[in-house]
Formats: structure tokens, sequence, C-alpha cells
């Protein structure tokens, strides 16, 4: 990985990152895989929106795949090095803010203001549109750019 997850110990991953590996993509699935490993190797501290189960939980309750459904919850739960941040008043208003300044959807400005609150050294995402964010030491990195 192109990713010195050494000295990023605390990282937020976007939904799509998620949505890659459970959903099998064919070109990111393998990549998503590896960084997960990794991650759970050097003991990195993963931070998720609760707005992850609503995004990537759509296509399976649209195919009733509650079993699906279920072990998506429970690996997310399960896993030692993540930690579901659940939606606050504070992260709805600096959402706002992002929104306004930056012209972001508002899931993206949800999931930015999270790493924000939650104080991540990197946010890990396929998005560009997160590369408009430029006001502090976060690092917003594209899986793309990861090798």
């Amino acid at each position: 990985m192109g990713l010195a997850l050494e000295t990023k110990q605390k990282i937020l991953l976007d939904s799509v990152i998620l949505i890659y590996y459970f959903d099998r993509h064919p070109i990111h699935e393998s990549q998503v895989g590896e960084l997960l490993g990794e991650l759970e190797t050097k003991a990195c501290a993963v931070t998720l929106s609760s707005l992850v189960l609503a995004e990537i939980l759509v296509p399976y309750y649209r195919e009733k795949s509650y079993k699906k459904i279920k072990g998506i919850k429970r690996a997310l739960s399960n896993a030692p090095n993540i930690h579901m941040q659940e939606m606050n008043s504070a992260i709805a208003e600096k959402a706002a803010e992002l929104r306004a300044s930056l012209g972001m959807k508002t899931p993206d400005a949800i999931h930015l203001a999270t790493a924000l609150h939650a104080e991540v050294d990197c946010l890990i995402t396929n998005d560009s549109d997160f590369l408009k964010y430029q006001e502090s030491d976060l690092e917003i990195v594209l899986l793309d750019q990861l090798d």
C-alpha cells in the first residue's frame, strides 16, 4: 500500500471503501481487502460514521438479503479496531458548514465532519470531492492513489 499506515494511527473510511469490499467490486475488492487487513495488522484505530450503515445496506434491503445485512453488521461490530461514531448535533452542524463552504453532498459532508470530530489523521475515500477540503492537518487519500 502507498500509505504509511504506521504514521496514520487514526483513520476514517468513507462508505465507498466498504461498498467496494462488501459488494465485491471487480476492480477494488482485493485492494480494499489488503487495506483492511493492513489497518488491522498495524492496529490502526478506524472510525466509521454511522451513516455507512445507511449507505452500504441499501441494496441488501432491496434484495431482502437479511443474512448479508446481519453479516455486514456483525463484521463491523466485531472488528477490534473499528469504532462506529454516531451522528450528533456537533457533527451535523459541521456538515452543514462544509456543505455551505465547499458545496459538498450531504453524505460526504457528514463523513468529513465525522473525521474532524473524531480527530483522525487520515480519511480514505475514492471520491475526489473530498480534496476540496484543505483547512487542517487531515490527510485525504484517494484509494486510486494507493498501490
